[in-house]
């Protein structure tokens, strides 16, 4: 699913979406502008293959789930479920399991050239990454949530916060 442009899009009755791949970034969603809110669905292996975003990747806007499983999902960089560059990510009784990224350097992460001065490390947040995009923040907001089996290859097994915030809640 591709979401650009202003408006909004609801996701329901235990939708699921599953084996899905792209290229670069949001292997199941990648939500570009405006909202998504996806009730009672599942986000399952899906991949980002030399991206960000195994499931999800929030370049802009706002997405919410509510009682979902994000599980099995990989990226080759950074959010093996979720990326989150500027906008916000809320989940109400969710879970994430088992997601992952996969890139690596030599014994520990893999850093092409360009990234060799170390703000390009790739392998960051088994479940959610949450960096600056364009100096805006990224944000996550998780409350009731179970985060279990994620694996991130460098910094972060459920969650990354590079720049941005999160507010766990119960």
């Amino acid at each position: 699913i591709y979401k650009g442009g202003s408006g909004e899009v609801i996701i329901s009755g235990d939708t699921v979406i599953e084996n899905n791949e792209t290229y670069l970034d949001g292997g199941g969603i990648y939500l570009n502008e405006g909202n998504i809110t996806m009730q009672s669905g599942t986000v399952s292996t899906n991949k980002a293959i030399t991206g960000e975003g195994g499931a999800i990747y929030i370049n802009s806007g706002n997405f919410a789930m509510t009682t979902g499983t994000v599980s099995n999902n990989t990226s080759a960089y950074n959010g093996g479920a979720i990326a989150i560059r500027n906008g916000t990510f809320t989940m109400e009784n969710g879970t994430f399991d088992s997601n992952y990224t996969t890139q690596k350097i030599g014994n520990a992460i893999n850093v092409a050239p360009e990234y060799a001065n170390g703000t390009g490390l790739k392998g960051f947040g088994g479940a959610i990454y949450i960096k600056t995009n364009n100096n805006t923040l990224g944000k996550a907001i998780i409350k009731n949530g179970t985060f279990t089996n994620n694996r991130a290859e460098f910094a972060g097994g459920a969650i990354y916060i590079g720049d941005g915030t999160s507010e766990p809640t119960s």
